[in-house]
This record gives C-alpha cells, structure tokens and sequence, in this order.
C-alpha cells in the first residue's frame, strides 16, 4: 500500500481500526437566570457522556475514544437545549470491536438527566491491519530488497487507517507506506522527501521480483 513511508524507512506493518459515533442530546430550554430548574441542560448532559465516553480509553488494549468536535447552546441566557459531539475510536485489535459497540449501543438508556434524550449514530467500519505470519514473511522479503539498496529498514504500527486495514482483514498479506518517504499528516508543514522518489521505485520493483521468483 502507497501511503507515505516514514522518515528514516520505516515501514508500516499494523495499523488500528476505528470508525467514528456522534451523539446527540435534547434536553429543554428554559431562562438561565429566571427558571433554570424547568430546563434540562443537555450541555450539561452531554458532559457527564463525555466522562464516560472517556473511560474506554485502554493504553493496555491499544484502545482510543476522542471526542473532537463538540457544540451545543444558543445563547448565554438559556438554558441549551441542544449538544452535540463527535467521537473518534481507534482499536487495535478485532475483540475491542465488540466492547466498543455495546458502550455506545446502551449509552441512549443511561441519561444523567432522566429527562434528557441521548441519540447515538455512527460504527466502527475499519478493522485493525494485524501482521499476521503471512505479512511477516512479505516484510522478509520487502526488507531484504531494501538492505540490497543501503536502506535502513524499520517496521512499525500506527493509529492511522488506510485501505490496507481491509486487505489485511481478508487475509492479504499486507505492507504499508510503500510511497514516498514524507511526514507531519494533516498539517500545513506535511512535507515528502523527493529524495526518496528513486529508492522507493527500485524497492518496489525488486520486491515484485523477488515475488515472482518464488
């Protein structure tokens, strides 16, 4: 797959899965100052959610629940009726899946506010790329033509999706950041190495070889 490589050659041999759920909450609106006990604040729900959302974050289990975007009210003197917010997950391995989903799926009948109405959309629709042994033994072979052209080869694992994550999950062997080597994603200062142009042309052409002679 032709996502940058990193610099120094590293190579990307696991990625996580992920996908995204927006949650959406409708409280009632009512004046801030004159009677702020006939509303439900969904702001205010909505942050109780996002403690919670917040506890499925597992360093041990390579798991990651982001909320990123998040929005709600109209004006400083009534109470919202009205919040949002977008989450971004990220799992490392196929069995988080499950966890994940069944969080968001229950997170509609569990309000703060009994008053409160928690609408949850979204999925997880990437599945992490493992290296299984099959991708094992094709970094082998992809590493050997890189030392044959002086290359420092380093395999690694990242958060970031790409379509290899489906390959992967078919069970095609799979490398990625097989493109040019390049860095900072997403940003004003993303920069490729044209450098590097050259070596990864002749990696991939003596990789397809050595794959054809076996």
């Amino acid at each position: 797959m032709y996502e940058p490589c990193r610099p120094g050659y590293r190579f990307v041999l696991q990625r996580k899965g992920g996908g995204s759920f927006h949650i959406t909450v409708q409280g009632r609106e009512a004046h801030a100052g004159a009677d702020p006990e006939k509303g439900v604040n969904a702001v205010v729900e909505l942050a109780h959610q996002i403690v919670r959302i917040n506890a499925l974050n597992e360093n041990d289990r390579g798991t990651t629940a982001q909320v990123t975007v998040v929005s709600g009210g109209d004006r400083v003197n009534i109470i919202p009726a009205l919040a949002e917010a977008s989450v971004d997950i990220r799992i490392s391995i196929q069995e988080e899946k499950d966890r994940v989903s069944n969080f968001f799926n229950a997170l509609g009948d569990q309000p703060f506010f009994k008053e409160s109405r928690i609408r949850v959309q979204g999925r997880i629709d990437r599945p992490p790329m493992e290296a299984g042994k099959a991708t094992q033994a094709l970094w082998d072979l992809v590493r050997t033509a890189g030392k044959d052209l002086g290359l420092p080869m380093e395999p690694i694992s990242t958060g970031g999706c790409s379509d290899g994550n489906y390959t992967s999950f078919c069970g095609t062997p799979t490398i990625d950041g097989m493109g040019i080597v390049g860095a900072n994603t997403h940003r004003p200062d993303e920069y490729a190495e044209l450098d590097s142009i050259g070596h990864m042309v002749l990696l991939t052409a003596r990789a397809c070889k050595a794959i054809a002679d076996l």
